[in-house]
């Protein structure tokens, strides 16, 4: 496999179809529209929701439209929901893929409906993250469900500290189920068809178990991760992480003590050491900082710390570790007893799970076993 000749993630099919089956029988009867934008979160997203759709889910979200025409051309079936804006002008192509789209204000679903096609919406509520959504108590959030053209299936709405247990966090989190949950009886009470319901992502799925009604967001969870290593999950599921990355040793040289590797000579040895060069870069997976954080692999279950970190490649001190040109380093994942978790290296950068996984490039191969 070209694409996968240098670097690669493998995906464990087992893992993801057994940490979907925990979420939904969690849920049930709610049900599970899984995320898979971002390649979901660098996963693939086709291979990712066929997997998914062979173990019975039914619903996908991606960002943009680009993304759900993809997964419909990839032979995706079910509910493919975007989760973003989309131009109205693309109107045409989204009643073709049979595409659902956010109505992310009154006057995005008015320019929709003016297009005089029967485009598939969900209505997005603003309950106080201040992001997309006509604002809960906005007198022309009723007005969205009567405009002509469009179809509303759907109202939904996101919560902005559903990751967070603090007294204060968790009373701004009941603010906005409340404000959702009596926004919907309003809307139900003057006449309009709300559609299907849905409101919590993957923290709001463990962390606020009352109820989850039509629809539950799962992102993170289904990969097995957290958004950081530290944070409590209210439930814990039993979730494995799904995902490993590895990449191929380009080569291996001698360093004598004194001596400099890498770009600006960023790697001075002080003793007579082995350095590799690693096929993954920054434009892969990891942020630039990561080789000055303390970030390393694993090669033949050792660690080998990073020394530099360029665009396309790295290099790493795999002095005594017995690599190889051609052998395989691990960036993520197990190699033997030890492991990487992507939490350790989205602390190591500063960041979350979130933007690491994301980052993961497509000319990263994705391979399911």
């Amino acid at each position: 496999m070209l694409d996968a000749c240098r670097a690669w993630v493998e995906a464990d099919v087992k893992k993801l179809v057994g940490n979907y089956k925990k979420v939904r029988d969690f849920v049930a009867p709610s049900s599970v529209m899984a995320i898979a934008k971002a390649e979901a979160y660098g996963h693939g997203a086709a291979p990712y929701c066929r997997v998914l759709s062979d173990a019975g889910c039914e619903a996908f979200a991606v960002a943009a439209a680009s993304e759900a025409v993809s997964l419909r051309e990839a032979g995706i079936k079910g509910l493919i929901f975007v989760l973003g804006w989309t131009d109205p002008e693309a109107a045409e192509t989204l009643v073709k893929y049979d595409i659902t789209v956010s109505a992310v204000s009154y006057a995005h679903a008015l320019a929709m409906s003016k297009r005089g096609l029967p485009v598939k919406m969900h209505v997005a509520v603003d309950t106080g993250m201040k992001r997309l959504g006509e604002p809960f108590d906005s007198p022309l959030l009723r007005k969205i469900y009567d405009l002509p053209n469009i179809k509303i299936t759907g109202t939904y709405s996101h919560l902005a500290m559903a990751d967070s247990m603090e007294p204060e966090d968790l009373a701004f989190t009941e603010a906005q189920i409340k404000r959702f949950d009596e926004t919907v009886a309003a809307l139900k009470a003057s006449g309009a068809n709300v559609g299907k319901l849905h409101l919590q992502a993957s923290y709001g799925i463990v962390n606020q178990t009352e109820k989850h009604y039509d629809f539950v967001r799962p992102g993170l969870l289904l990969f097995g991760v957290k958004s950081l290593g530290s944070d409590v999950e209210k439930t814990d599921l039993g979730l494995e992480p799904v995902l490993s990355v590895r990449a191929r040793i380009a080569s291996v040289k001698p360093v004598k003590k004194g001596e400099t590797a890498g770009y600006n000579r960023h790697f001075t040895a002080d003793k007579d050491c082995e350095i590799a060069d690693v096929s993954i870069g920054y434009c892969d997976i990891l942020p630039r900082c990561y080789y000055k954080n303390g970030g390393y692999l694993l090669i033949n279950g050792r660690k080998a710390p990073v020394v530099d970190l360029c665009m396309d490649q790295l290099l790493a001190d795999v002095t005594g570790l017995s690599a190889s040109e051609g052998g395989v380093a691990t960036v993520i994942g197990k190699d033997g007893d030890a492991f990487i978790p992507v939490e350790e290296v989205a602390l190591k950068c500063g960041t979350i799970s979130n933007e690491i996984l994301s980052r993961i490039h497509s000319r990263v191969g994705v391979v399911y076993k």
